[in-house]
């Protein structure tokens, strides 16, 4: 392809090697040659909306978006680098950005280097002290601000290494006085599997209130559409909170959850009954091990529904290898042939990878 741009017949040559013509000689019987403008040219039209666009909002956006690359890390930097102590006292002033400090807060616990605080009871009290008046405050009951405050407050307390915020966990994960609650009963069942995995489950059997909270969380349901879907992942989250307790009694919960309706909880139930070798748990892992048929949801793409099914069989598997080391004697004959025909299927690569570890750790033959 000739690089050299096409020049129309108006153009004056620029090329200095291209040889000069002679120039016509003079001549009394010629007239002056008269240029007329053509129409080769368009007609100037103002920019249109779409030129603007090009010119000015897309560079815009692309600067934004360089800005936003920079700043967002930083800010993520500036949030998990704080002091706690720091976060708890901007938490005693009562502002629009409680909720934000609170998050901040929360975010600060999960570190490593806050080791020390977790276990220190004077900050622990004064956390559990700052929900306690929140709790105790009628007029926030509602405020979204207010439930959102609270709902990181639970989180932060479920990190701490001492058993100061058990019963206030407790109490928020009790039945709610207002709808709005439902998230922070939510958040804290959520932080009480972190906190009795912590404190070590074998410590808290004889907790009657524990139990019993969980239960009741266990029993949620609504017909009411804004409540179902809440209610179920009460259900849920029970489920998988009552499989980090255990003891004779949230096994025995958990058996009868494995019955639920709505799917999420079965599976929850069957994984907290295969961490203590529970044999209960065989049924629904077997269900959880078969390929579904993929199909969208009025609320579900295709893709998110085939992303979950894989999730539902990696949760299996890894549930089955805890199964083995807690039970190794256990015939799971039936979990192997399932798992042979889940080799045999159009599934995900990483989820035959796992499914394969797992049949070499069902095959061997357990140590005397």
């Amino acid at each position: 392809m000739n690089d050299t741009p096409e020049s129309s017949s108006n153009d004056l040559p620029t090329d200095s090697s291209t040889p000069e013509t002679a120039s016509p000689q003079p001549s009394d019987n010629l007239q002056p040659e008269i240029f007329v403008a053509d129409n080769t040219f368009p007609e100037v039209q103002p920019p249109n909306s779409k030129f603007l666009i090009q010119l000015f909002v897309v560079p815009g956006l692309i600067v934004m978006g360089a800005l936003l690359l920079v700043m967002i890390p930083k800010w993520l930097n500036n949030a998990t680098d704080g002091n706690p102590e720091d976060y708890l006292e901007e938490l005693e002033h009562t502002n629009h950005a409680t909720w934000q400090a609170a998050w901040n807060l929360a975010e600060t616990m999960r570190y490593d280097k806050n080791i020390k605080i977790k276990s220190d009871p004077v900050f622990a009290d004064k956390l559990i002290g700052l929900l306690r008046r929140q709790l105790d405050d009628k007029n926030q009951i509602t405020d979204d601000k207010a439930v959102r405050l609270r709902c990181f407050l639970c989180r932060s307390i479920g990190t701490l290494h001492i058993d100061n915020g058990l019963p206030i966990l407790i109490e928020a994960a009790g039945p709610e006085r207002d709808f709005k609650e439902l998230e922070m009963r939510l958040f804290a069942l959520e932080s009480l599997a972190e906190l009795i995995n912590t404190l070590g489950p074998d410590t808290l059997h004889d907790n009657e209130e524990l139990y019993k909270v969980l239960h009741q969380a266990s029993l949620e349901r609504s017909e009411i559409s804004d409540e179902k879907k809440l209610r179920d992942q009460l259900r849920v989250r029970a489920a998988y909170t009552l499989g980090v307790l255990g003891g004779e009694q949230g096994l025995n919960q958990l058996e009868g959850m494995t019955s639920d309706s709505f799917s999420d909880v079965r599976y929850n139930a069957a994984n907290g009954l295969a961490r203590h070798g529970d044999e209960r748990a065989i049924p629904v892992l077997l269900e959880m091990l078969e390929p579904k048929i993929v199909q969208g949801t009025e609320n579900n793409s295709v893709d998110y529904q085939r992303m979950h099914s894989g999730m539902v069989i990696s949760n299996a598997l890894r549930a089955i290898s805890l199964f083995k080391h807690e039970n190794p004697t256990a015939d799971l004959s039936e979990i192997s042939a399932a798992i042979e025909i889940l080799l045999k299927q159009n599934v995900n690569a990483d989820v035959l990878e796992t499914a394969r570890e797992v049949e070499k750790t069902l095959a061997a033959k357990p140590v005397e």
